[in-house]
């Protein structure tokens, strides 16, 4: 490997700052909650890691509820745990989303290599 060889978080760290829209990326979050929960406010604000983190979490957290609530429905005490901890998996989703809902209308939650577009003022 020469010095010529660019490693590709190195290309990431210097990308230009780029700047989104703060009203898009709260409405992304509310559809995060409520909606479509896809998490893509993460995406949008260049956050590809946590998007993909927040989607695996909810989909584990479902296919446990379901296999937690087939055991329920068949008297398995065993599969009614699963099914409890994946109730516990969804809560932690449905924080991790209100939390990021808030930070990202107090302004806490920033694009990653940039800043919210300025509000236009109109005279």
């Amino acid at each position: 490997m020469g010095p010529e060889t660019v490693s590709a978080t190195a290309a990431t760290d210097d990308a230009p700052p780029t700047q989104r829209s703060r009203a898009v990326a709260i409405l992304l979050a509310a559809l995060a909650i409520t909606y479509l929960p896809l998490s893509l406010h993460n995406f949008y604000l260049g956050y590809y890691g946590r998007g993909a983190a927040a989607i695996g979490l909810l989909v584990v957290g479902s296919y446990l509820l379901l296999v937690g609530t087939l055991g329920f429905l068949t008297a398995s005490s065993g599969l009614t745990v699963v099914g409890y901890i994946g109730l516990g998996l969804l809560a932690g989703w449905f924080l991790w989303q209100v939390t990021d809902l808030v930070r990202i209308i107090t302004g806490d939650l920033k694009p990653k290599n940039g800043e919210y577009k300025p509000k236009k003022v109109r005279p």
